[in-house]
């Protein structure tokens, strides 16, 4: 593997949130690509999906069957799965996506919980949802790595 001009970063991750309008997950990857390329590092991209309404659906309320419940997540994550076909199109240097499943800040830390060297590119905290704001800190302190903030 050829020399890395970035310390001790040995990759670069971007995460791309399913809720996230496309303009804007163009806008991340494009800088992620930038910087992966002139630290010459591979990049890896983070494909973050959810289901707003699991909670809902399996409470005592609904009771949703478990079929359903699969179904739903399937048709979700294939939803969130061509959004990053269309993105990858004309980026033929991403070869590696991840799906991780779950809210936004949850995904990315499990994710980033044990692993070092990786600098992952996120998408501001969405200003619509309530508490948004606070899992940043929170995102920062549980993962061993540094995250760089996109506007």
């Amino acid at each position: 593997m050829p020399q890395s001009d970035a310390g001790s970063v040995s990759e670069i991750a971007v995460s791309l949130v399913s809720d996230d309008p496309e303009k804007l997950q163009s806008r991340l990857l494009d800088q992620a690509t930038v910087i992966a390329a002139s630290l010459r590092l591979p990049l890896r991209l983070l494909n973050i999906w959810h289901l707003p309404e699991k909670h809902i659906l399996r409470s005592t309320r609904v009771k949703a069957r478990d079929e359903e419940i699969r179904a739903r997540l399937h048709h979700q994550r294939e939803v969130a799965r061509a959004g990053v076909d269309r993105l990858r199109k004309d980026r033929p240097q991403l070869k590696a996506v991840i799906d991780l499943e779950g809210s936004p800040h949850r995904a990315l830390a499990g994710y980033l919980a044990d692993r070092t060297g990786v600098l992952t590119l996120i998408s501001p905290p969405p200003q619509r949802i309530p508490g948004s704001a606070r899992w940043l800190p929170d995102l920062h302190a549980g993962c061993r790595s540094p995250l760089l903030i996109l506007p």
